[in-house]
């Protein structure tokens, strides 16, 4: 076995774009750019606000678990009563 196993390689392929985007965002360059563009403009910081909680709702909604989809497809439906015996 080597550095990484398959199950890393696989979430550093399908996550590499991010994973780029952060490290060009920690970057003081990227900041001073930021800044430099948004700092003055209300409506330019709205956008970027905007922008940055739509991903953020968008990231946090599509890694989340959805526990409630289970009981439309189960046939059984977990929580429901028992059959009636004798009717």
């Amino acid at each position: 076995m080597g550095l990484a196993d398959t199950a890393a390689l696989y979430y550093l392929k399908t996550n590499l774009v991010v994973f780029l985007l952060c490290i060009l965002a920690c970057r003081p360059g990227f900041y001073r750019w930021v800044e430099s563009r948004f700092h003055d403009s209300i409506i330019g910081s709205a956008v970027l606000y905007g922008v940055l909680f739509l991903l953020g709702t968008a990231c946090l909604v599509y890694s989340s678990y959805h526990p409630f989809y289970t009981c439309v497809f189960n046939k059984t439906g977990g929580d429901s009563p028992p059959e009636r015996r004798g009717s």
